[in-house]
């Protein structure tokens, strides 16, 4: 991991990050952390680094960043800006954590929101998917149903909440369960790949949970 580079982040006294910056290195391994930035909203964003005009730009259709590598317990402050948006990012991460920044839209106001993880089942052999339940009131318990198969790949994901499975590198399309109930289209998840992370991303929406779907790549 002490080779690992730091794409888009930069320390002073804290942490600040932006696409077009020099690579640095993150530290020993046992001090690094992952975060990323997830745009929620159905209309575009800047992540502008705090102390820069540097920023990076996220799509409704492609809504995530790949996890950049940091130096655990620093800070990372910036801003999500679009529109009428203008929303403070601040966070730390722990050592070995996997932290997303993500803001949402809710009772027409934005609201940030961090998931963290921290991997212990990595398998080389397996791919691992995880359902991110964001939908708010939409979504009390949500859970991903393997179209065509009457099984659910993960279940019973409580609201701001994650989790996360393994399975075999397969094609196949989930469907967003609510409350018991399927809510929006199937989602194709393509052809999952041995040794790789993927998030399943419910956002809420107009009528019903909107989903996204992502690679957890590393930059």
């Amino acid at each position: 991991m002490n080779k690992l580079l730091v794409c888009c982040l930069y320390f002073f006294t804290t942490a600040t990050f932006a696409a077009d910056m020099a690579l640095y290195p993150t530290g020993p391994s046992q001090d690094s952390s992952f975060v990323r930035f997830v745009n929620g909203l159905d209309q575009g964003l800047d992540i502008v680094a705090a102390g820069s005009n540097s920023k990076v730009g996220l799509s409704p259709t492609k809504p995530a960043t790949n996890f950049y590598a940091i130096a655990a317990n620093k800070d990372i402050k910036g801003k999500f800006v679009g529109g009428s948006i203008n929303s403070d990012i601040a966070l730390k991460v722990k050592p070995g954590e996997f932290a997303s920044a993500i803001i949402i839209r809710v009772d027409n106001k934005p609201k940030q929101v961090i998931i963290r993880e921290t991997p212990e089942d990595f398998n080389s052999l397996k791919a691992s998917v995880a359902l991110y339940n964001l939908a708010e009131k939409q979504c009390n318990l949500g859970s991903l149903s393997v179209v065509g198969k009457g099984v659910n790949l993960v279940e019973k994901v409580s609201l701001n909440q994650s989790v996360r499975r393994s399975l075999n590198p397969i094609s196949i399309s989930v469907q967003l369960v609510c409350d018991g109930k399927n809510l929006g289209n199937p989602l194709s998840l393509g052809n999952l790949q041995a040794g790789k992370r993927y998030t399943v991303f419910a956002f809420p929406g107009a009528k019903e949970p909107q989903v996204s779907f992502a690679e957890d790549s590393l930059q």
